[in-house]
């Protein structure tokens, strides 16, 4: 290939050496000038023609084939700027095509996956957010079977939002307002299972409450136990802050209070079911939570939110395992006849 053909200026016919003028590339263009005699910014763009003209002569020189097609599954993006983390399918298209990438060549984020429960705010006196163990859903994953007869559960019972709300919780902590038939389903739920209340309250007022709903001697001896906020292993700073607190229901299996109460076998993911209205204190065991919406001194119209939850656990107390079959048919008002 001649060398003039790719020169789009020649070397000025000025042999002082004052102005140099280079063309786009080629290796004899450049050897007018020995490299040590070069200017440095000349010798950058000399390096740079010598490969220009090199590329050149390849594209020219190469014979014209078609490509055949690629069947590798990866994409090799070496010396290409990488792509950042994003789970946004807008952002990640716009920079595949930055690096010139099809949909075809989708490169899968290594970025983390959101996360499943929102998380609290942190302070000082915050605590870890528990997660579900790996046995835990793998048991819940599992397929519910139907029982023969209606099994006796285990039912822990929040107390504010849930049960009743109090408007005033600093002036008058145990005055509240019940939920409607909140009664009838005290009722219900202490003569068919074993029932503990557990309150991120004070004790005080936890058991100023409970004595309230269950006025009689012979209601309030049926409950299981009663924990407030001592039993959530507060310093004494979280104790007095509003801490963000967790009912982890191992602590609650681990009782020995609580596991004397059980009527065969043990209390356990299979047979246990969380009433509250919070669905971050319960985040520790999802499937065993039954969320309701807080209560803040009216319900919807219609059906009672406790008459719809007295059914649901009609439902619940027909199969093998709670967690099981709350994961696969949740409690939702929305789906509930009122």
């Amino acid at each position: 290939m001649a060398l003039s053909a790719d020169l789009t200026g020649e070397i000025s016919q000025d042999q002082k050496g004052k102005n140099i003028e280079l063309s786009q590339s080629t290796p004899n263009a450049q050897s007018v000038l020995k490299d040590d005699q070069k200017p440095a910014d000349t010798k950058r763009v000399s390096r740079r023609s010598k490969r220009i003209a090199a590329q050149r002569s390849q594209t020219v020189d190469a014979p014209q084939s078609k490509a055949a097609p690629s069947t590798a599954s990866t994409v090799n993006v070496h010396n290409q700027a990488p792509l950042a983390p994003s789970w946004d399918d807008d952002a990640l298209t716009s920079q595949m095509s930055k690096l010139g990438l099809g949909q075809g060549d989708r490169i899968k984020s290594t970025a983390p996956p959101p996360p499943i429960y929102p998380l609290a705010s942190k302070s000082p006196t915050s605590l870890p957010v528990p997660i579900p163990t790996t046995a835990y859903l793998e048991q819940s994953s599992l397929p519910p079977i139907d029982l023969s007869f209606k099994a006796t559960l285990l039912i822990i019972l929040d107390l504010n939002g849930t049960l009743l709300y109090r408007p005033n919780r600093k002036r008058q902590p145990k005055a509240f307002s019940p939920r409607p038939d909140v009664y009838k389903f005290l009722s219900y739920i202490l003569s068919t299972h074993r029932v503990m209340v557990w309150s991120s309250a004070t004790y005080e007022n936890v058991s100023a409450m409970c004595r309230q709903l269950l006025p009689t001697k012979q209601d309030h001896e049926r409950l299981v136990t009663i924990w407030g906020r001592q039993t959530f292993n507060l310093t004494p700073e979280q104790y007095r802050e509003k801490t963000q607190v967790y009912k982890v229901l191992e602590q609650v299996w681990d009782s020995e209070e609580v596991q004397n109460s059980c009527p065969s076998g043990e209390w356990n993911q299979t047979n246990t079911v969380l009433i509250d209205d919070s669905m971050l204190k319960g985040c520790k065991q999802p499937h065993n939570l039954l969320q309701i919406p807080e209560f803040q001194g009216t319900d919807p119209k219609g059906k009672s939110v406790l008459e719809l939850v007295k059914d649901y656990l009609e439902e619940v107390r027909a199969k093998s395992d709670v967690s099981s079959y709350m994961r696969s048919a949740p409690f939702r008002i929305d789906e509930q006849k009122s």
